[in-house]
């Protein structure tokens, strides 16, 4: 096994890694506000876009069409997030946070703030900034790798 295979197999386990523990994080952090790592993601997405198609949401969310439309449904039920008819295309639907998806929305940042600060007022600011940088590029490398391919509504399910 080359010394590259063995930085690639521990990358991919990493990763899985970080991405167990930052969705047990989640969870622990929205147990009491009743919300799912996904749709406490998908308000904050939300946050960030205001207004947007359905489809724009599931771009932003990197998730398929029928995947966002039942996220979605689940969070028009809680009185979070509404659905509007867009006034120049009757077929297109659009969504956007109520004022108690917003507050919710503002929460959930709130909490996710707070939890890494503790993790990172721990470290030398040098280091803060390197680990910034380094996410930074994993993230573009990921992009990189999905060839533009991850979040495309059209893309069937589990594709």
């Amino acid at each position: 096994m080359s010394s590259l295979d063995i930085i690639l197999d521990e990358i991919d386990s990493l990763s899985r890694k970080l991405i167990r523990l930052t969705e047990c994080s989640d969870r622990l952090l929205l147990t009491d506000l009743q919300l799912t790592p996904a749709q406490a993601n998908t308000l904050l997405g939300l946050e960030h876009l205001g207004e947007v198609t359905m489809n724009g949401l599931a771009d932003e969310m990197l998730l398929h069409g029928t995947t966002m439309t039942r996220m979605v449904d689940s969070l028009v039920m809680r009185g979070l997030v509404e659905r509007l008819t867009d006034p120049k295309d009757r077929r297109v639907v659009r969504v956007r946070l109520t004022p108690s998806g917003g507050d919710a929305a503002s929460e959930v940042r709130r909490r996710k703030r707070e939890a890494m600060r503790k993790s990172l007022q721990r470290l030398p600011e040098s280091d803060q900034n390197s680990l910034l940088k380094g996410l930074r590029r994993v993230v573009a490398l990921a992009e990189e790798r999905s060839d533009g391919r991850c979040g495309d509504p059209k893309m069937p399910p589990g594709s």
